[in-house]
């Protein structure tokens, strides 16, 4: 995942993220049934399910560790993000002077390292579960592509929220 694309998802939110934290350890492989669509079978969505629920709060913390490093390099989270996006997508219209470059160039080093160290542990996390980063992001963009598939993970999401409560 690449730094600008992660920063961004964490900043704009766990879009669906939202229901209760649970950590569990699954040592067992996913065997990666996909139909002819290249969707996720119902045991690789209940797998996705629990590494949603275990990646939750390393994201949530992700996402508090970056804003601090954003603020501790002088920067507001908003003025960085501002200035990210126009990087991204070329756009010279926006007025950085040589000190807030500095700045924004020494919060961009910080979040390199966190977002390394992070991204550590999710594979890591990932992998004990029987999944892969990649296919983990692909069944991501599947879910946020697709309505049906969303409120059917969000459905999942609930249920396994109410059933530790």
């Amino acid at each position: 995942m690449s730094f600008k694309l992660f920063f961004s998802v964490l900043l704009s939110g766990m879009v669906f993220f939202t229901f209760g934290c649970q950590q569990q350890e699954n040592n067992q492989s996913v065997e990666t049934e996909i139909n002819e669509t290249g969707e996720p079978s119902e045991e690789e969505l209940r797998k996705f399910v629990q590494a949603v629920q275990l990646l939750q709060p390393m994201g949530m913390m992700a996402q508090q560790q970056m804003i601090a490093a954003v603020e501790d390099a002088g920067m507001t989270p908003q003025r960085f993000t501002e200035i990210m996006n126009a990087k991204q997508m070329g756009d010279d219209s926006i007025e950085v002077s040589p000190s807030e470059q500095e700045l924004y160039e020494s919060a961009e080093t910080a979040l390199n390292g966190i977002q390394d160290e992070i991204q550590a542990e999710m594979e890591k996390a990932l992998e004990e579960m029987g999944f892969s980063m990649e296919r983990y992001e692909e069944i991501m963009m599947m879910v946020n592509m697709d309505e049906e598939l969303l409120e059917k993970v969000q459905g999942m999401l609930m249920e396994a929220s109410e059933m530790e409560e």
